[in-house]
């Protein structure tokens, strides 16, 4: 018996394993037309974005608030920032607009929404990467002190991004409102997680009340693991990993709750 259970989990897998894929390929196929171009010209948005902020603060400030280069501060802000924003936005879209994929009996909106934000953390990994390889380029620090705690922080920032877009997918497909005040609220974001400075800095006080931002945690585990000596005194693992597990998991119940209405 338990080796019949353990061949269907295992075709299971497989079955599932095969939908993502053939979803990731059709979403290849759509965004970036099938050329390297195509996917570089994906890339160039959030490299864009980068470069204005970085050429904003060059003539505002030329000092970094922590370490020697001011390209790099930004780049270990902005890089994790843009992978929960842009994650968490790409598989709540891959939520609203699921239905269309989800009249093929075989497709679910779980396996729509992975093989969406799987595509886009591929692609966020790889801009991340060209960011400091161009920085080290052109001879500024930019290897990581602790490449395990970096690695840790982008995984966990990822697992994140997908919690966070499956709980508002559902949320923006049942109350048409939320998209509208969503947006507003992600755009402080940028503001309130540490992008711009460093958060130990800042007075006790509004330490405090910044500490509730998930965001801010992930992008100080994630400095931790690039320069030595960061002062992460904020950091707390546990509230960020709570945050990754209750967010998944109530992203799940609820898609599995609402799944007719997501259907209409």
């Amino acid at each position: 018996m338990s080796a019949d259970r353990s061949i269907h989990a295992t075709r299971g897998l497989r079955l599932r394993s095969g939908v993502i894929l053939a979803l990731m390929m059709h979403e290849i196929k759509v965004r970036f037309r099938m050329s390297i171009m195509g996917y570089f010209m994906v890339l160039a948005e959030p490299i864009f974005q980068y470069l204005t902020m970085f050429i904003a603060f060059h003539y505002l400030t030329r000092q970094p608030a922590f370490g020697l280069s001011l390209g790099v501060f930004l780049a270990t802000g902005i890089v994790p920032y843009f992978l929960f924003m842009h994650l968490s936005s790409r598989v709540m879209g891959a939520v609203r607009s699921g239905k269309a994929f989800n009249k093929v009996q075989t497709v679910g909106f779980l396996d729509i929404a992975l093989a969406k934000g799987l595509l886009e953390y591929l692609t966020l990994i790889l801009f991340g990467t060209v960011v400091f390889v161009v920085l080290g380029f052109f001879g500024q620090s930019a290897v990581p002190h602790l490449p395990i705690e970096l690695i840790n922080s982008v995984l966990v920032i990822g697992l994140m991004g997908f919690g966070v877009g499956l709980v508002n997918g559902v949320l923006t497909k049942i109350f048409k409102f939320y998209a509208l005040v969503y947006s507003i609220f992600a755009r402080s974001m940028l503001f309130l997680s540490g992008v711009f400075y460093v958060p130990a800095t800042l007075p006790a006080v509004a330490r405090e009340y910044l500490s509730y931002n998930p965001l801010l945690h992930g992008i100080e585990w994630f400095r931790l693991g690039f320069f030595e000596s960061y002062p992460a005194v904020d950091l707390d693992r546990g509230y960020l990993g709570g945050w990754v597990l209750g967010s998944i998991t109530l992203g799940l119940v609820m898609l599995k709750a609402c799944e007719a209405k997501l259907k209409l």
